[in-house]
């Protein structure tokens, strides 16, 4: 089964996206609203108790593969044991199921939930983005199991990896507790993108978990590339994938740049550029440089 989470700031765009497509039904939930605009509210009544939340809404699809034959019954209950998982127990949340997508001639169902990040509770808590793509990852694996599905790794996971399938295979399959720095590099920026930081609070996260990310600007003001260091280790953000790029992580991981504000912290914390006699001193500069600094399209 294929998960994947985005978070926003508007409740009635979402559900109105959703309540659109033909044929959409809801499967269910803990509200009482059967349109786009009396379920809009009833999420508003809650967030409005902690007006510090900016995005409060919670997208996620979940999309079984097309040799699992679920019910609606079975997929309610599935969907409500993710939500608990997740730590979404004590918030709003509804489901609706999609078959607007065919594989081979057949109708492939797959479901979406919008859910409130604030809690019901008393003190309205947010249900926090810290690796919430951990979270549910782990609770995808753990529903496969406990309701006899088929694992699904999607499409998009070996793409922003940049890792042919069998390799990646191989990898999880080895038991070696020593996992390759070139994964362990990716698994860490993804940790690090999470909630939509600034591009400055993205790279000063990167510091503290030992990865020495820099954004290479030219004299122009422009940005030449994405690069990260982590154990003498350099990687171009293009050879990890190009969600990992200077562009991708804005594009797919939601890092927020903007020039005018961004700029002078960049400038400050460019890389230390070689002197004219460390260039000569090492014929290899200008090829070691060209690896790890790939101009971005």
């Amino acid at each position: 089964m294929i998960g994947k989470t985005v978070k926003g700031n508007g409740f009635h765009g979402v559900l109105r996206y959703i309540f659109s497509k033909p044929n959409a039904t809801i499967l269910g939930g803990n509200m009482a609203g059967n349109n786009p605009l009396s379920l809009a509210k009833e999420f508003r009544a809650i967030t409005q108790f902690n007006a510090r939340v900016k995005k409060p809404v919670a997208h996620i699809s979940l999309s079984p593969s097309i040799e699992d034959d679920v019910s609606d019954q079975t997929a309610l209950t599935l969907i409500s044991q993710y939500m608990d998982k997740i730590g979404f127990t004590d918030c709003q949340w509804v489901a609706i199921k999609h078959i607007d997508t065919e594989f081979e001639g057949k109708p492939r169902p797959h479901y979406h939930i919008v859910a409130n990040r604030v809690r019901q509770t008393d003190d309205h808590r947010v249900v926090t983005a810290w690796r919430d793509w951990r979270r549910s990852e782990t609770a995808i694996r753990e529903l496969e199991q406990e309701f006899n599905l088929t694992e699904v790794t999607a499409s998009w996971e070996y793409e922003k990896r940049n890792i042919p399938n069998g390799e990646w295979q191989r990898i999880k399959r080895e038991q070696s507790e020593q996992m390759p720095v070139k994964i362990r590099m990716q698994e860490l920026i993804d940790a690090c993108a999470q909630g939509n930081p600034t591009m400055p609070e993205f790279l000063e996260r990167l510091k503290e978990v030992g990865i020495n990310g820099k954004i290479h600007v030219q004299s122009t003001g422009r940005v030449q590339g994405l690069t990260y260091e982590l154990d003498q280790e350099t990687y171009s953000g293009t050879k990890l994938g190009k969600a990992y790029t200077f562009k991708g992580v804005q594009k797919y991981k939601g890092v927020l740049y903007e020039s005018d504000r961004d700029h002078p912290y960049l400038k400050d914390n460019q890389p230390p550029r070689p002197t004219p006699d460390q260039t000569a001193q090492s014929p290899s500069h200008s090829r070691t440089r060209k690896a790890q600094i790939e101009l971005e399209p």
